[in-house]
């Protein structure tokens, strides 16, 4: 968002503990309190999912009135109406990079980084839009 010149506004980051239901609650605050919001970037797929609930509820519509990104992509992201646009993770290189550090502390070898980086891909779907483009 910096690097578009676009302000974080804090009081735009609500944290819902990974919980479906949370996400939801808190989106729907949100949402009714700033009617303004575009975007929402969900830390986790299954939080989208209540994000995605509570604008429904709202009246709006994905993606024309609300573009929501999430992080995952579980399996069930694919068919969401309309599908979500995620980041995927390479979860097998992560898990051999955790056993691998894992296993550095057992042999008191701490020289190995603690920050852990992995490769992603976006998934682009169609819960969020281009503002640049029109949509009828």
């Amino acid at each position: 968002m910096i690097e578009h010149d676009i302000a974080v506004k804090e009081d735009f980051i609500e944290f819902a503990d990974f919980s479906e239901s949370l996400a939801y609650e808190k989106a729907k605050q949100l949402l009714s309190s700033h009617p303004e919001i575009t975007a929402i970037f969900s830390a986790s797929d299954l939080m989208a999912l209540g994000v995605i609930k509570a604008a429904k509820e709202l009246g709006r519509i994905l993606p024309r009135d609300l573009s929501i990104f999430a992080f995952d992509n579980i399996a069930v992201s694919e068919f969401l109406s309309p599908s979500l646009s995620t980041v995927e993770q390479n979860m097998r290189g992560v898990a051999y990079r955790a056993a691998k550090l894992l296993d550095d502390i057992i042999d008191r070898n701490h020289e190995n980084s603690w920050n852990i980086k992995s490769d992603y891909e976006l998934v682009i779907r169609n819960s969020v839009i281009n503002r640049f483009k029109t949509i009828n």
